[in-house]
């Protein structure tokens, strides 16, 4: 939250008339909707836009196993394991599965407490009552491929129906893996469309933004 803080408050000073979004993907989602639920800074965005968002696991884990993790965390936060990401669960384009297996900064390699908190985040923003404290008048667009199976597209569907927020929108793709944006033929450039247009539609460009 503290290296959002910081981007965030250079890029809105500097450009203090112009909407700011905050995006997320992945980890990254479960992290941009935390920050929209608590950042210091989130009263000044315009919105907050995620996709494949990092809410639940597609293949959740047993609770007795996340209670060990959690315990682990505890006692050796900074413990390394090994959590290998299949490539194929990408996209549907073998090239850009091909691309992420030879990444050499895809290590495979995580803290104990990095994934308890990646998890603990998720689990905290699918509780009922924290929907409610998201700024009523802050839009949030979630968007999820039925494919996935990293993060649940189930998870992202039940949190926007839960959302206590006046502009809220759940988009679908029927099939669609993980990385929406890397999705073969036309299907990332409508992926690109559907976002860009949410946020052209709800950009206001000249009122600074207010803290």
């Amino acid at each position: 939250m503290a290296d959002i803080d910081e981007l965030l408050a250079f890029r809105l000073e500097a450009r203090p008339n112009i909407p700011c979004f905050l995006v997320g993907h992945s980890m990254g989602g479960g992290i941009a909707l935390t920050y929209a639920l608590q950042g210091s800074h989130r009263g000044r965005l315009a919105g907050t836009v995620v996709w494949s968002p990092m809410l639940e696991l597609a293949d959740k884990p047993l609770g007795l196993v996340v209670g060990a993790g959690k315990l682990g965390a505890m006692i050796f936060p900074n413990k390394q394991i090994i959590q290998k990401l299949p490539p194929a669960y990408m996209s549907r384009d073998p090239a850009v599965c091909d691309e992420f297996a030879k990444d050499p900064l895809n290590h495979n390699t995580g803290t104990l407490i990095g994934i308890s908190d990646m998890l603990s985040r998720g689990e905290n923003l699918m509780k009922p009552e924290v929907s409610a404290d998201f700024a009523p008048d802050k839009p949030i667009l979630v968007l999820h491929g039925s494919g996935d199976k990293v993060t649940s597209h189930n998870a992202s569907k039940r949190f926007v129906d839960t959302l206590k927020v006046k502009d809220k929108t759940f988009i679908s793709y029927d099939g669609w893996y993980h990385k929406l944006h890397a999705e073969p033929g036309n299907d990332k450039v409508k992926f690109a469309a559907d976002v860009s247009d949410w946020i052209l539609s709800r950009a206001v460009v000249g009122a600074p933004a207010k803290l």
